[in-house]
């Protein structure tokens, strides 16, 4: 699991809690970006939608579900 301070892949299209379409379909939309909270649920319709903080690539805090992040190897 995701904890503050991890490396991520994230999908640059991915920020907000919904998404409609698949991640990572195209190598464009990945970038690296740095892990700053812990998992946290949103209720999409009584879904839970589990989500982090991630500061992007222009030191932006933004929310990403988790199915959009990939954790960068060592």
């Amino acid at each position: 699991m995701f904890k503050p301070g991890d490396l991520v892949y994230y999908d640059k299209r991915a920020s907000g809690v919904n998404r409609d379409f698949f991640p990572f379909v195209a190598d464009e939309v990945r970038a690296i970006g740095v892990v700053v909270s812990n998992v946290k649920t949103y209720d999409y319709h009584g879904e839970g939608v589990n989500w982090i903080w991630v500061l992007d690539e222009s030191g932006n805090k933004i929310i990403i579900p988790l199915d959009y992040l990939e954790p960068v190897s060592n």
